[in-house]
Protein backbone atom coordinates (compact mmCIF):
# COMPACT_ATOMS: atom_id res chain seq x y z
CA UNK A 1 0.00 0.00 0.00
CA UNK A 2 1.27 3.55 -1.06
CA UNK A 3 -0.18 6.81 -0.02
CA UNK A 4 0.80 10.09 -2.59
CA UNK A 5 1.08 13.31 -1.31
CA UNK A 6 2.31 16.66 -2.54
CA UNK A 7 3.73 15.09 -5.59
CA UNK A 8 5.78 12.12 -3.08
CA UNK A 9 4.92 8.80 -2.40
CA UNK A 10 4.91 7.38 0.81
CA UNK A 11 4.85 4.32 1.96
CA UNK A 12 2.37 2.86 4.79
CA UNK A 13 5.73 2.13 6.80
CA UNK A 14 6.38 5.92 6.22
CA UNK A 15 2.80 6.99 7.43
CA UNK A 16 2.88 4.95 10.27
CA UNK A 17 5.81 6.65 11.11
CA UNK A 18 4.02 9.89 12.40
CA UNK A 19 1.12 7.68 13.64
CA UNK A 20 -0.62 7.62 17.06
CA UNK A 21 -2.42 4.72 17.29
CA UNK A 22 -5.48 5.48 19.35
CA UNK A 23 -7.73 3.41 21.93
CA UNK A 24 -10.23 5.72 23.49
CA UNK A 25 -13.09 3.61 24.31
CA UNK A 26 -14.53 3.91 28.02
CA UNK A 27 -16.16 1.06 29.98
CA UNK A 28 -20.17 2.89 29.61
CA UNK A 29 -19.74 2.42 25.79
CA UNK A 30 -19.92 -1.63 26.00
CA UNK A 31 -23.45 -1.27 27.26
CA UNK A 32 -24.42 -2.76 24.14
CA UNK A 33 -22.30 -5.48 24.31
CA UNK A 34 -22.30 -6.95 27.90
CA UNK A 35 -23.88 -10.43 28.79
CA UNK A 36 -25.15 -11.96 31.71
CA UNK A 37 -22.01 -12.90 34.08
CA UNK A 38 -19.99 -9.74 32.43
CA UNK A 39 -19.37 -6.31 33.09
CA UNK A 40 -19.02 -3.39 30.89
CA UNK A 41 -15.23 -2.83 32.51
CA UNK A 42 -14.81 -6.60 31.70
CA UNK A 43 -14.95 -6.27 28.10
CA UNK A 44 -13.44 -2.98 27.64
CA UNK A 45 -9.87 -3.98 29.47
CA UNK A 46 -10.02 -7.31 27.16
CA UNK A 47 -10.08 -5.10 24.50
CA UNK A 48 -7.40 -2.73 25.80
CA UNK A 49 -5.30 -5.93 25.81
CA UNK A 50 -6.40 -7.23 22.34
CA UNK A 51 -5.40 -3.58 21.15
CA UNK A 52 -1.70 -3.71 22.64
CA UNK A 53 -1.07 -7.16 21.60
CA UNK A 54 -2.48 -6.27 18.20
CA UNK A 55 -0.56 -2.75 18.18
CA UNK A 56 2.86 -4.38 19.12
CA UNK A 57 2.10 -7.01 15.94
CA UNK A 58 0.98 -4.34 13.71
CA UNK A 59 3.73 -4.66 10.17
CA UNK A 60 3.85 -0.73 10.03
CA UNK A 61 4.59 0.03 13.06
CA UNK A 62 3.08 3.98 14.46
CA UNK A 63 4.91 6.05 16.39
CA UNK A 64 3.08 6.59 19.87
CA UNK A 65 -0.19 4.62 21.04
CA UNK A 66 -2.53 7.22 22.28
CA UNK A 67 -4.59 5.93 25.36
CA UNK A 68 -6.03 7.33 28.72
CA UNK A 69 -4.35 8.28 31.36
CA UNK A 70 -5.75 5.04 33.81
CA UNK A 71 -4.31 3.09 30.94
CA UNK A 72 -1.08 4.38 31.04
CA UNK A 73 0.61 2.16 33.83
CA UNK A 74 -0.70 -0.46 32.17
CA UNK A 75 0.19 0.17 29.11
CA UNK A 76 4.07 0.58 30.22
CA UNK A 77 3.91 -2.43 32.17
CA UNK A 78 3.13 -4.53 28.93
CA UNK A 79 5.42 -2.28 26.89
CA UNK A 80 8.06 -3.30 29.19
CA UNK A 81 6.69 -6.77 30.00
CA UNK A 82 7.30 -7.69 26.11
CA UNK A 83 10.63 -5.81 25.67
CA UNK A 84 8.94 -2.71 23.14
CA UNK A 85 9.18 0.25 25.89
CA UNK A 86 11.96 1.73 23.19
CA UNK A 87 9.55 0.87 20.16
CA UNK A 88 6.65 3.38 21.26
CA UNK A 89 5.95 6.98 22.72
CA UNK A 90 2.92 6.48 25.19
CA UNK A 91 0.20 9.31 24.32
CA UNK A 92 -2.08 10.10 26.72
CA UNK A 93 -5.25 12.11 26.21
CA UNK A 94 -6.48 14.95 29.63
CA UNK A 95 -9.67 16.83 30.25
CA UNK A 96 -10.81 13.77 27.47
CA UNK A 97 -13.59 14.11 25.85
CA UNK A 98 -14.96 17.43 26.90
CA UNK A 99 -12.60 20.03 27.99
CA UNK A 100 -14.73 22.62 29.32
CA UNK A 101 -16.70 20.14 31.85
CA UNK A 102 -13.03 18.92 33.00
CA UNK A 103 -11.36 21.51 36.15
CA UNK A 104 -7.90 22.61 35.10
CA UNK A 105 -6.62 20.75 38.52
CA UNK A 106 -8.02 17.14 37.38
CA UNK A 107 -6.08 17.81 33.93
CA UNK A 108 -3.16 18.52 35.42
CA UNK A 109 -3.49 15.69 38.07
CA UNK A 110 -4.37 13.18 34.86
CA UNK A 111 -1.06 14.35 32.92
CA UNK A 112 1.04 14.17 35.78
CA UNK A 113 -0.35 10.63 36.46
CA UNK A 114 0.34 9.81 32.90
CA UNK A 115 3.80 11.26 33.06
CA UNK A 116 5.04 9.35 36.15
CA UNK A 117 3.71 6.03 34.38
CA UNK A 118 5.02 6.01 31.03
CA UNK A 119 3.43 8.72 28.94
CA UNK A 120 5.76 11.39 26.91
CA UNK A 121 3.12 13.44 25.17
CA UNK A 122 -0.46 14.68 26.57
CA UNK A 123 -2.95 15.81 24.17
CA UNK A 124 -5.00 18.49 26.20
CA UNK A 125 -8.84 19.04 25.10
CA UNK A 126 -9.05 22.55 24.92
CA UNK A 127 -12.21 24.55 26.78
CA UNK A 128 -14.51 25.10 24.08
CA UNK A 129 -16.95 27.27 26.01
CA UNK A 130 -14.20 29.66 27.40
CA UNK A 131 -12.92 30.08 24.04
CA UNK A 132 -16.37 31.01 22.73
CA UNK A 133 -17.27 33.35 24.93
CA UNK A 134 -13.72 35.07 23.83
CA UNK A 135 -12.56 34.32 27.11
CA UNK A 136 -8.84 34.41 26.42
CA UNK A 137 -7.29 34.96 29.69
CA UNK A 138 -9.60 32.00 30.87
CA UNK A 139 -8.29 29.25 28.19
CA UNK A 140 -4.42 30.65 28.54
CA UNK A 141 -4.79 29.70 32.52
CA UNK A 142 -6.00 26.38 31.58
CA UNK A 143 -3.23 25.47 29.03
CA UNK A 144 -0.25 27.12 30.52
CA UNK A 145 -0.36 24.67 33.71
CA UNK A 146 -0.31 21.68 31.18
CA UNK A 147 2.20 23.30 28.93
CA UNK A 148 4.54 24.05 32.36
CA UNK A 149 3.79 19.77 33.75
CA UNK A 150 4.82 18.69 30.01
CA UNK A 151 7.71 20.71 29.27
CA UNK A 152 9.71 20.40 32.65
CA UNK A 153 9.22 16.45 32.17
CA UNK A 154 10.57 16.97 28.58
CA UNK A 155 7.36 15.97 27.23
CA UNK A 156 5.15 17.03 24.47
CA UNK A 157 1.74 19.37 24.74
CA UNK A 158 -0.98 19.07 21.93
CA UNK A 159 -3.94 21.13 22.30
CA UNK A 160 -7.11 19.61 20.97
CA UNK A 161 -9.34 21.58 19.11
CA UNK A 162 -12.60 19.95 18.25
CA UNK A 163 -12.73 22.48 15.13
CA UNK A 164 -16.28 21.06 14.47
CA UNK A 165 -18.13 23.03 17.03
CA UNK A 166 -16.07 26.37 16.18
CA UNK A 167 -15.95 28.82 13.74
CA UNK A 168 -13.35 30.66 11.64
CA UNK A 169 -12.54 33.01 13.81
CA UNK A 170 -12.51 31.03 17.17
CA UNK A 171 -10.23 28.51 15.35
CA UNK A 172 -7.91 31.65 15.08
CA UNK A 173 -8.54 32.91 18.41
CA UNK A 174 -7.54 28.96 19.55
CA UNK A 175 -4.54 29.03 17.01
CA UNK A 176 -3.36 32.56 18.58
CA UNK A 177 -3.95 31.31 22.40
CA UNK A 178 -1.68 27.65 21.94
CA UNK A 179 1.15 29.59 19.86
CA UNK A 180 1.10 31.90 22.99
CA UNK A 181 0.87 29.38 25.66
CA UNK A 182 3.53 27.12 24.26
CA UNK A 183 1.81 24.72 23.19
CA UNK A 184 4.07 21.64 20.54
CA UNK A 185 1.18 21.01 18.17
CA UNK A 186 -2.36 21.82 17.87
CA UNK A 187 -5.12 18.94 17.34
CA UNK A 188 -8.27 18.53 14.66
CA UNK A 189 -10.58 16.85 16.84
CA UNK A 190 -10.97 14.46 19.81
CA UNK A 191 -12.99 12.22 17.60
CA UNK A 192 -15.88 11.91 20.16
CA UNK A 193 -17.47 14.96 18.00
CA UNK A 194 -19.38 14.66 14.66
CA UNK A 195 -16.56 16.95 12.67
CA UNK A 196 -12.96 15.26 12.19
CA UNK A 197 -10.12 16.65 10.46
CA UNK A 198 -11.17 18.98 7.70
CA UNK A 199 -9.22 20.61 4.50
CA UNK A 200 -10.46 24.65 5.57
CA UNK A 201 -9.54 23.33 9.23
CA UNK A 202 -5.88 22.74 8.35
CA UNK A 203 -5.57 25.61 6.10
CA UNK A 204 -6.45 27.91 8.87
CA UNK A 205 -3.81 25.91 11.40
CA UNK A 206 -0.93 26.13 9.31
CA UNK A 207 -1.44 29.89 8.89
CA UNK A 208 -1.84 30.62 12.26
CA UNK A 209 0.36 28.30 14.14
CA UNK A 210 3.84 27.75 13.46
CA UNK A 211 4.91 24.68 15.80
CA UNK A 212 3.14 20.64 14.72
CA UNK A 213 -0.07 19.56 14.28
CA UNK A 214 -2.03 16.97 14.42
CA UNK A 215 -5.04 15.63 11.99
CA UNK A 216 -7.10 13.80 14.26
CA UNK A 217 -10.89 12.41 13.59
CA UNK A 218 -12.07 10.25 10.23
CA UNK A 219 -8.64 10.45 9.17
CA UNK A 220 -8.48 7.08 6.20
CA UNK A 221 -6.63 6.06 3.77
CA UNK A 222 -8.82 7.81 1.17
CA UNK A 223 -8.68 11.27 2.56
CA UNK A 224 -5.02 11.12 4.28
CA UNK A 225 -2.88 11.88 0.83
CA UNK A 226 -5.40 15.49 0.59
CA UNK A 227 -4.78 16.28 4.16
CA UNK A 228 -1.36 15.24 4.23
CA UNK A 229 -0.93 17.84 0.37
CA UNK A 230 -3.23 20.77 1.88
CA UNK A 231 -0.16 20.76 4.64
CA UNK A 232 2.59 21.02 2.14
CA UNK A 233 4.53 18.04 3.46
CA UNK A 234 6.99 16.64 1.98
CA UNK A 235 8.98 15.03 4.81
CA UNK A 236 7.22 12.66 7.44
CA UNK A 237 8.69 13.98 10.48
CA UNK A 238 6.47 12.97 14.04
CA UNK A 239 7.98 16.50 15.46
CA UNK A 240 6.04 18.75 13.37
CA UNK A 241 3.26 16.49 11.93
CA UNK A 242 1.46 13.67 13.35
CA UNK A 243 -1.88 11.67 12.44
CA UNK A 244 -4.15 10.11 15.23
CA UNK A 245 -6.16 6.98 13.80
CA UNK A 246 -7.49 4.10 15.36
CA UNK A 247 -8.19 1.54 11.90
CA UNK A 248 -5.68 3.85 8.77
CA UNK A 249 -2.84 1.02 9.53
CA UNK A 250 -5.50 -1.57 9.91
CA UNK A 251 -5.60 -4.43 13.16
CA UNK A 252 -7.00 -2.01 15.79
CA UNK A 253 -9.71 -2.87 18.26
CA UNK A 254 -12.42 0.44 18.56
Amino acid sequence: MTIQSNHKTFTINEIASICDHTFLLRSEQYKDKVLPGQSCAQLREKDFWSFMEETIALPCRPYGICIRPEDCIHADYFLRSKKFIDNFQLVSVVGFPDGAWVPTGLKLAEAEFALANGASEIDMVLSVSALKSRNSRAVEADVLPLVKACHEKNAILKLIFEIGVLNEDEQRLACQIAEFCGADFIKTSSGFSGVGATEEALILMRKHFSRGIKISGGVSGSNVNQFLHILKVTELDPRKIRIGESSLLGGAVG
